[in-house]
C-alpha cells in the first residue's frame, strides 16, 4: 500500500478509499491495491504523453 500511497499523493488524489473503491469495487479486497497501483501507472503514463 505504500507504492500506492506514493503514487496518489504525487496525482493529488486525496480521497484515495473511495477512489479505490470506485475503480476497484468489483475485485476482491487483495486484489485492490495491485489494480489501483496499475491504473496509477496508467494515469502517469497518459500525464507524461500529454506533457510530451
Amino acid at each position: 500500500m505504500d507504492k500506492a500511497s506514493r503514487w496518489t499523493s504525487l496525482l493529488g488524489i486525496t480521497n484515495q478509499n473511495n477512489y479505490c473503491t470506485m475503480i476497484t469495487g468489483h475485485l476482491r479486497p487483495w486484489k485492490k491495491e495491485k489494480a489501483f497501483f496499475f491504473f496509477s501507472m496508467l494515469l502517469i503514463f497518459v500525464c507524461l504523453i500529454r506533457l510530451i
